[in-house]
């Protein structure tokens, strides 16, 4: 297995990685199918450990594996990797992992952040404006 990529396991065992082109694609795939981008749905403000309904389904799960195979595979459509799908759930994988699977290797990718890094950010753009306003406040 090489750097950045994760064995996910279907009719046999297969490496899927994302990189920003993977990460595009997927965007571009989940707006014309979800109707929303995939940093959209992402984004969406969830209860913890919560995940959107688009993403965590079969074809949203689809969709992030043909985005991850996609840079060993580019010619796989997302019908040929629903027969995998279907292949490996019959081999005994679970279909929970693919979709565990594929979020694990985007996390460790390094281009899709967690919901921890994005409440983070958050909590530090608030502590950010509030010196502002003090700062502001100590020159008038």
């Amino acid at each position: 297995m090489g750097a950045g990529t994760f064995n996910v396991m279907l009719d046999r065992d297969y490496e899927i990685r994302y990189d920003y082109n993977a990460m595009a694609d997927l965007d571009f795939a989940f707006l014309r199918e979800a109707g929303k981008s995939f940093v959209e749905l992402w984004a969406a403000d969830l209860k913890e450990d919560e995940m959107p309904p688009e993403i965590i389904g079969y074809g949203g799960t689809r969709l992030l594996l043909w985005a991850g195979l996609r840079w060993s595979h580019p010619k796989l459509t997302l019908d040929m990797v629903g027969v995998l799908m279907q292949k490996g759930v019959k081999a005994g994988t679970p279909y929970t992992d693919f979709l565990g699977q594929c979020l694990q290797a985007m996390q460790a990718s390094g281009v899709f952040g967690n919901k921890e890094d994005k409440e983070e950010a958050d909590a530090t753009e608030g502590k950010g404006e509030e010196e502002k306003k003090v700062n502001a406040g100590a020159t008038t």
